[in-house]
C-alpha cells in the first residue's frame, strides 16, 4: 500500500478523507507498518499543528512531517519520538500515535484482545485526540465539564428528580454528536438545510424518548438499574481478567473460557440484584461519581490540549484528579442525599 501511494499520490486524498476526516485522530491503517523516528519541533498553537524532523521521510517528500496538536499531548520541543505516518489531503506525511523513543507503542484494538490500557490516562489521551478545537468542539468541551461536575456531585439527585429530563437530554446530546460528526464529514461548507436536518433529527429522538418515559417510566428505571449492575460487575471482572492475563499466557483455552463464562454469569446476577435491590441508590451514586469525574477530567484535558497548555507530570495529575473527584463526589452524594427516598422497583 505504501509503495502504491508513493507511485500514485493522487489516490491519497480520497483514501485518507474516507478513513480519517481532518486527521485529528489515529486512522485505522497507517501509510506504512514501519514506525518512523524523529525530533519534535516547531509547535504552532495558532495553527493547531506541530512538525517532526524525520530525515528518512524528508528525503522522500522534501518536507518535515506534520502532526495535529491533539496528537502531541505532553511532548515538548526537542523530544525524540517514534510515530506512525499517513498522507494528508496535501499528499504530505502526517504523524499520529506518537510515542517517546524507548517506550513501547499502544497495541491496536484488534491486537489488544482483553488487555486494558496500561493506565487510565492513555485512554483519556486517545479520546481527547478525537476532539476538534473549533468553536463547536469548544462548546461540547465546556458542556462536558459542566455536565461532569453536576454528575459527580448531584448525579443521584438529578436521576431521582429529573429522570425523564435526563433521558431526553441524553438522547438530544447523542443525536447532536452524531449530527455534528455527519456535518464535519460533508464536503464544502455546511448549508442551512443540513443544519435543519440535524436539528430535526435531534428533536425527533428527544420526542421519542419523552414518549417512552411517559409510558414506561418504571420499566425504564428497572432496565437502567439492571444494565448498571451488569456494567459495574462487568467492569470489575474485566479489570481482574486483565490483571491475570499475563499469567494465562501458558494456560489452556478451557481455563480462559471458564473464567470469562463465570464473569458473564456473575455480571448478569449483579444486574438482576441491582434491578430488585432497594439500596441500589448507593450504586447509582458511585457510578455517577465515576462517570462524572471521568467526563470532567477528559473535558479539561481536551480543553488544555486545545489551548496548548501542558502540565508535567500530566499522567499523574490526571490520575490523582480523577480519584479525588470520585471520592469527593461520592462522599458529597452520600452525605447530602443518603437519606433521600429510595428507588422502588419491582422484582422480575
Amino acid at each position: 500500500m505504501g509503495q502504491l501511494l508513493q507511485q500514485k499520490p493522487e489516490l491519497a486524498p480520497g483514501l485518507v478523507s474516507l478513513a480519517v476526516p481532518e486527521l485529528t485522530y489515529a486512522p485505522t491503517k497507517a501509510f506504512t507498518e514501519k514506525r518512523c523516528s524523529g525530533t519534535l519541533k516547531k509547535l504552532n498553537p495558532q495553527m493547531g499543528m506541530a512538525y517532526i524532523d524525520c530525515p528518512e521521510l524528508s528525503s522522500v517528500f522534501g518536507c518535515d512531517v506534520v502532526v495535529h496538536a491533539t496528537q502531541v499531548g505532553a511532548f515538548m520541543e526537542g523530544t525524540e519520538v517514534n510515530f506512525a505516518v499517513t498522507l494528508n489531503d496535501e499528499n504530505k506525511p502526517q504523524a499520529f500515535d506518537l510515542q517517546e523513543n524507548n517506550t513501547p507503542s499502544m497495541p491496536s484494538m484488534g491486537a489488544m484482545g482483553m488487555v486494558l490500557p496500561d493506565s487510565w490516562h492513555q485512554s483519556v489521551q486517545r479520546i481527547a485526540a478525537a476532539a476538534e478545537c473549533d468553536s463547536q468542539g469548544m462548546v461540547l468541551v465546556v458542556s462536558g465539564i459542566v455536565v461532569g461536575i453536576l454528575a459527580t456531585f448531584q448525579g443521584y439527585r438529578i436521576y431521582e428528580k429529573a429522570f425523564g429530563c435526563l433521558l431526553c437530554a441524553t438522547s438530544f446530546g447523542l443525536a447532536l454528536l452524531v449530527g455534528l460528526s455527519w456535518l464535519r464529514q460533508s464536503q464544502g461548507s455546511v448549508s442551512v438545510p443540513q443544519r435543519l436536518v440535524v436539528l430535526a433529527g435531534c428533536l425527533l429522538w428527544t420526542l421519542l424518548t419523552g414518549l417512552a418515559v411517559w409510558k414506561e417510566r418504571r420499566g425504564l428505571q428497572k432496565c437502567l438499574a439492571f444494565l448498571l449492575g451488569i456494567s459495574s460487575a462487568g467492569a470489575v471482572a474485566m479489570a481482574l481478567l486483565a490483571v491475570l492475563h499475563a499469567q494465562w499466557a501458558a494456560s489452556t483455552r478451557a481455563l480462559r473460557f471458564a473464567a470469562v463464562s463465570l464473569a458473564a454469569a456473575l455480571s448478569v446476577l449483579a444486574g438482576s440484584w441491582a434491578a430488585a435491590a432497594s439500596q441500589v441508590k448507593y450504586l447509582f451514586m458511585l457510578v455517577t461519581s465515576i462517570l462524572g469525574s471521568a467526563l470532567t477530567v477528559l473535558s479539561v484535558d481536551t480543553l488544555m490540549t486545545c489551548m496548548n497548555v501542558r502540565l508535567v507530570p500530566e499522567a499523574l495529575l490526571e490520575d490523582v484528579s480523577a480519584i479525588l473527584l470520585v471520592c469527593l463526589g461520592f462522599a458529597v452524594q452520600i452525605t447530602f442525599q443518603g437519606k433521600s427516598r429510595q428507588i422502588h422497583v419491582e422484582v422480575f
